[in-house]
């Protein structure tokens, strides 16, 4: 199929199965072609007479691509994202806005430039409905539907406060951040135990959370519905969903869902894994390489062990993803290990698939949005709405007042409350930002009026991770946004400079903004502090003469 290529080709990238099995790749000479499944939405991005043409029986150059040094691609339930040598982004297919909504042929698009971000992107990955990045400062941004019944995300921040992302892997609904310290955090969608830990609806698709580990982790991958962590020792753990019909973790549980990391059955340390996954059916497959000898261990869907097994046939992970969806961190160079693996991907596509589940392969191919309701059949007991543990109370809820979803800067605004129509523009404005900025705007009642400083500090986190100095009384204004916002990062960093920063001079304004917005914390931190002072009679005074009480 591509054999008059296979020896210029630099860059590749493949996704899907069967009959919707389509690659993207980029020759030396920065040639860019597409071949194989395009789908209804454009995904391989070719223009002309075979835009929108379902699958490309030969490969098409896709000029949108060509000429631009990309060095990463990354496809989706809906659309395809590129990056390029200098941290600029591409995307073609269907914007992300309109997958709630009704669209014709007009809104899919071929590959263009993005103009709507302005950091310089590192890394990305795609999921479903919704892609990630890290930018220069490796801070992690997200832009999409992590979740079909999640709010829309229009680049807003999810890495945690001071804390910088190495590498992120997207699921179909979920993502995982490791973090240049060893650090795993996850969110996402989280019912069948791919976020690391016992998930609900109440909890929020937004949620930041950190995942324990025993050591540090160097590396993590996700598979369509499941994550994988390689700690410092060489030790793989996994999480999610442990079913064979859409690949094992390779985990002693018979389990069908595993809510915390549990160790991979491997009894040599490894130093990489490798997760190849369809949107449109969920299978995943799984590699591993050894780190003390020359072994590739493969395990998931298609398997007939639930353990991993050595590939003989294999020398690199390369040899084992030639003919599947590639991993997010398989690497930017295009390689065969010999001349018969390439005649062997001209003819037999998927040699990894046993016979005996073949019928899987051409079983029907739907959006992954589908797929989960099938899921949900398999495996009634981990729908979203997980009533058995609702009532839960979470281990990070110690400020955080729970709610059904993430309110983004919803109906407020500094001083007054905005209008629907009026709220970007404000948003825009407050951040001296040119690109307009797409918000879900839910109808509710506002609960917190702030500040124009406060506001603008949140929305600078929100978008572009800043930390900016703040008086005092706008710090508590922020602190009360993130409680109302639910940014978890945020309202832990916010409460810690409050305690730092908090002396007899600005107590009255801790205690005032305690009692007007009834925050319970607030109220036990100036009770704590008064009782630091009780072994100083002269500071209590001095206090008393600053709230200047009225008889």
């Amino acid at each position: 199929m591509v054999s008059e290529h296979v020896n210029k080709i630099r860059y590749l990238h493949s996704f899907g199965e069967g009959s919707r099995f389509g690659m993207i790749y980029i020759t030396n000479d920065d040639e860019a072609y597409g071949v194989g499944y395009n789908g209804d939405f454009n995904l391989l991005g070719p223009s002309g007479e075979n835009f929108l043409k379902k699958t490309l029986d030969k490969p098409v150059k896709i000029p949108g691509l060509s000429g631009q040094g990309i060095e990463k691609i990354s496809v989706g339930d809906h659309k395809g994202v590129a990056l390029d040598a200098h941290g600029q982004l591409y995307q073609w297919g269907l914007p992300y806005g309109k997958i709630r909504s009704s669209y014709d042929r007009s809104s899919i698009q071929i590959p263009h430039v993005v103009t709507f971000i302005s950091h310089v992107v590192s890394k990305l990955d795609c999921g479903g409905g919704f892609f990630g990045v890290i930018t220069d400062s490796k801070k992690v941004f997200m832009y999409g539907y992590i979740d079909w019944s999640a709010p829309y995300s229009d680049g807003r921040l999810f890495s945690p406060m001071h804390k910088e992302v190495s590498s992120i892997s997207c699921g179909a609904w979920h993502m995982s951040m490791l973090t240049t310290d060893g650090k795993i955090y996850t969110f996402g969608h989280g019912a069948y135990g791919q976020l690391g830990y016992e998930w609900t609806e109440d909890y929020g698709y937004w949620r930041v959370e950190k995942i324990h580990f025993d050591e540090p982790c160097v590396e993590t991958q996700t598979g369509s519905v499941s994550t994988m962590f390689i700690t410092e020792s060489g030790a793989i753990w996994a999480c999610g969903l442990n079913h064979p019909q859409f690949g094992r973790l390779g985990v002693n549980s018979e389990e069908p869902t595993i809510t915390k990391p549990v160790r991979v059955k491997i009894d040599e340390p490894v130093c990489n894994v490798n997760g190849s996954y369809t949107l449109c059916n969920l299978h995943t497959v799984y590699a591993a390489k050894s780190k003390i000898s020359s072994k590739i261990y493969v395990w998931g869907w298609s398997f007939d062990s639930k353990w991993p097994q050595p590939y003989e046939k294999a020398t690199s992970l390369y040899d084992v993803f030639h003919y599947i969806a590639t991993p997010s961190n398989l690497g930017d160079q295009f390689l065969f290990s010999s001349d018969e693996a390439i005649h062997e991907s001209e003819s037999r596509p998927q040699p990894l698939i046993s016979e005996s589940s073949d019928h899987r392969q051409r079983q029907s191919s739907t959006s992954s949005e589908q797929v989960r309701k099938k899921l949900e059949l398999v495996l009634p007991n981990r729908r979203i709405n997980n009533t058995s543990a609702k009532n839960t109370l979470h281990a990070t809820d110690k400020y955080v007042q729970k709610v059904n979803v993430h309110r983004l800067n919803s109906l407020k605004n500094p001083q007054y409350v905005l209008h629907k129509n009026a709220h970007n523009a404000e948003k825009n404005k407050l951040l001296q930002s040119n690109p307009p900025y797409l918000t879900t705007i839910y109808e509710k009642p506002p609960v917190v009026v702030c500040k124009d400083t406060a506001y603008k500090s949140y929305l600078d986190y929100v978008y572009s991770g800043g930390s900016k100095s703040l008086e005092f009384d706008d710090l508590i204004e922020v602190y009360l946004l993130a409680v109302y916002y639910e940014e978890k990062q945020l309202i832990e960093h916010t409460y810690d400079q409050i305690k730092s920063r908090l002396n007899e001079s600005n107590f009255p304004v801790l205690l005032e903004q305690s009692q007007t917005h009834h925050s319970e914390d607030l109220k036990k931190l100036s009770q704590v502090f008064i009782k630091t002072l009780c072994n100083d009679p002269q500071k209590v005074a001095e206090l008393i003469i600053s709230l200047n009480v009225k008889k």
